[in-house]
């Protein structure tokens, strides 16, 4: 990410809401990765300021990706969040992607959805224009996005969270934002409880990663925000959608392997890639 001159904050822990001692798990150029040591929540600190990473997606993140593929390699984790929502939800009803990106979620719904999308990036919003004429896409952050209340039966949240500065303050817009007996589907990396494999392989994180999850983290902030967590969907790697065989292959293995570790264990060995906790108002 370019530095765009507005600097770096530092931040106290929003779960504990005061000035709490840290560790640091990962020492960072673009600010430190710390964990709470009161109630584990790991994030970026110091960090760059909130306007700076708005602005990074509104002209950086999409714009030089010209030959970008709307062939998403993500898709096969997005079509198991839709078949999940169209199983319970089978009467068709409206949905509000936050992140929308090119709008790949979106299109997997059936024309008798009504879809909707959020989407700070002025080329991403653009394509997902194009792609999907009969939906409707806010060109904004969400914090900024002018959206109806009590109007949505689904919200979803792929792919976004870890870079919200103030993930209290935007979710807790969901409850005001659902219908009665809708329900928010977020999904984040598991990041907490695979911190030490990262570390090992040597995996880097762009310095516009703010927070970084675990189920239970993710579960308190989601409490807090005024959301009651009701399920949870596990997924694999987003490779499982690569265009390289053995990328597929060996992500989806993987999967396999921690997803009956995590079943024998009685979930207490909890390293799956990816997961979604849906929470209702």
């Amino acid at each position: 990410m370019a530095k765009l001159g507005l600097g770096f904050e530092t931040v106290n822990c929003i779960l504990c809401g005061r000035q709490t001692k840290t560790a640091v798990v990962w020492p960072d150029e673009g600010g430190h990765i710390v964990r709470c040591c009161d109630c584990d929540l790991m994030f970026r600190n110091p960090r760059r300021r909130e306007e700076d990473i708005i602005l990074h997606f509104e002209k950086e993140w999409t714009e030089d990706q010209t030959d970008f593929s709307l062939g998403d390699y993500r898709t096969p984790n997005l079509k198991k969040i839709v078949d999940w929502i169209l199983q319970r939800y089978p009467v068709p009803g409206r949905v509000l992607d936050v992140g929308c990106s090119y709008g790949t979620l979106l299109s997997l719904f059936p024309e008798t959805w009504q879809c909707f999308g959020v989407e700070p990036s002025k080329t991403a919003f653009s394509k997902a224009q194009q792609r999907l004429p009969q939906a409707t896409i806010f060109n904004a952050a969400l914090v900024d996005a002018d959206l109806p209340e009590k109007t949505f039966d689904i919200i979803t949240m792929l792919d976004t969270i870890y870079y919200l500065s103030h993930p209290l303050r935007d979710l807790g817009r969901f409850p005001d934002l659902l219908k009665p007996g809708g329900v928010a589907l977020i999904e984040a990396p598991n990041f907490g409880n695979r911190s030490k494999v990262y570390r090992w392989l040597g995996k880097a994180f762009p310095e516009s990663w703010m927070y970084f999850y675990t189920p239970t983290s993710l579960e308190k902030i989601l409490m807090k925000s005024g959301l009651k967590v009701v399920g949870r969907l596990d997924l694999p790697g987003h490779r499982t959608g690569s265009s390289n065989f053995a990328e597929r292959i060996i992500t989806r293995a993987e999967f396999a392997l921690l997803t009956s570790l995590k079943t024998m264990s009685g979930g207490y060995i909890d390293l799956v890639p990816h997961f979604v906790l849906m929470a209702k108002g």
